[in-house]
């Protein structure tokens, strides 16, 4: 009889080992973008790449969402990189801000087959919190991309 009470004990380990190894498998950093292949723009759509540097003396520790035409396309971390394959056509991208930080905005026009680079800086707000938005030239921009960890397309 004490044997049926100690069993389901001796499953514990296991399932403290399972999630351990699970939880440092889910802390392991991004690969850079170098090192992933990256599919071709898809016919009929341009790439917009979205990167931010990592400046050693910021404070400003937000990931805010960058915005295409008002929805969501992604959080620019720190010396990451991420893409949104779309339609050729203007789209307006925009960062979301802290409190009465000034929000930046860029109109860019996108051609079928074009990749074009926002890189996401930090802006003077008053408060720390506030943003920039620079489109780079396509050499700046691909190379800024291919040393950023890559947060996916």
């Amino acid at each position: 009889m004490p044997t049926k009470f100690l069993r389901p004990w001796h499953s514990l380990p296991g399932a403290a080992l399972s999630i351990a190894l699970l939880a440092a498998a889910s802390c392991a950093p991004p690969p850079s973008t170098a090192s992933v292949s990256i599919p071709p723009i898809p016919p009929q759509q341009g790439r917009i790449w979205f990167y931010r540097e990592i400046d050693t003396a910021d404070v400003n520790t937000t990931t805010p969402y960058v915005r295409l035409n008002g929805a969501i396309a992604g959080v620019p971390d720190p010396g990451g990189a991420f893409y949104r394959d779309v339609p050729p056509g203007t789209y307006r991208i925009t960062v979301d801000s802290e409190g009465n930080s000034p929000r930046p905005t860029q109109e860019v026009v996108l051609v079928a087959g074009q990749q074009i680079y926002a890189q996401i800086g930090l802006g003077g707000s008053w408060n720390g919190q506030g943003f920039t938005i620079t489109m780079e030239p396509g050499d700046v921009g691909h190379a800024a991309v291919e040393h950023s960890k890559f947060y996916g397309g």
